[in-house]
């Protein structure tokens, strides 16, 4: 069994410290559902990049699906919240404070148009979010502005943990994912509270 490992870890807004402070026993849990990757049964992918033609790489979908394996076996499960998105952008700070049914019953009553729509977070447990991105760059920025940050700021989570590649690990997987010191970058210069959440970011290799 060759193991994946986390490499480097960002503590934004103090996540990390947060975590060890209230519950450890989450970060043991995670750590060792990386762990329980097995590397090698996830390099299956003969890539077509012009770049990498030929080339066995890993497949992005399975090391998700063994790290959801992983941390499913510890009880962490997905979660979603439903919201209404109305026509009318003026309606958005009326509703946004609101219940889903509560929203509904507001667009309703206003006679207003609108339509269905959802976050969801990979896995969940104890007010701890954790999203795996092995997808495009653009993904991880809507994971940590929009998935993070709003379920810490309606008070579902604590703290977001992402799961993000290293660089060295891109570089052996399809075009497209973002890096661990790439994301990072795009973090900090930002600015020091930007997005307004804690946070922890991981960098994880073969």
């Amino acid at each position: 069994l060759l193991s994946m490992r986390i490499v480097e870890r960002y503590s934004h807004m103090n996540g990390w410290e947060f975590l060890l402070s209230h519950n450890p026993t989450l970060w043991d849990e995670i750590e060792s559902a990386i762990a329980a990757v097995d590397s090698a049964s996830c390099k299956t992918m003969i890539s077509k990049d012009k770049q990498k033609d030929g080339r066995t790489l890993y497949a992005p979908k399975e090391i998700s699906r063994q790290l959801e394996v992983g941390v499913g076996s510890f009880g962490w499960n997905p979660k979603r919240v439903d919201f209404w998105i109305p026509s009318d952008y003026r309606m958005t700070p009326k509703l946004a404070s609101l219940g889903y049914p509560e929203q509904h019953a507001l667009l309703d009553e206003t006679g207003s148009d609108g339509y269905r729509s959802y976050n969801q977070i990979d896995f969940y447990k104890n007010r701890v979010s954790v999203e795996v991105q092995f997808g495009s760059k653009e993904c991880v920025a809507y994971d940590l502005f929009v998935k993070h940050m709003s379920f810490f700021l309606h008070d579902r989570i604590d703290l977001g943990i992402e799961v993000l590649a290293m660089r060295s690990l891109t570089l052996q997987m399809p075009t497209g994912p973002g890096s661990f010191e790439g994301e990072v970058y795009n973090l900090l210069r930002q600015g020091r509270n930007i997005p307004p959440a804690p946070l922890i970011i991981l960098g994880v290799d073969a």
